[in-house]
């Protein structure tokens, strides 16, 4: 893959991520971040361990949707909590 499909690839997990967040798809549960995935799969996300419990991570090693999802949530958070 060339550096602009990797690219592609990397902005359409990101969007999907925001759209994820945008259903609310996004919870905590007390000991780490839950994400509903489109179907209902709940994927576990670790975001300081920088890793997911869904296989496009598993498979491709980057961030995925699910990551991209829970750090926008935790942000949101921080930025209310600040307040």
């Amino acid at each position: 893959m060339d550096e602009h499909t990797v690219a592609q690839h990397a902005i359409e997990r990101a969007r999907r991520g925001l759209d994820a967040w945008r259903r609310g798809a996004v919870g905590w549960t007390g000991d780490g971040w839950v994400v509903a995935g489109s179907h209902g799969t709940l994927y576990r996300v670790d975001l300081e361990g920088e890793s997911c419990t869904c296989r496009d991570a598993a498979i491709r090693g980057e961030v995925c949707q699910h990551q991209y999802a829970a750090t926008i949530e935790r942000a949101k958070i921080s930025v209310e909590a600040a307040r």
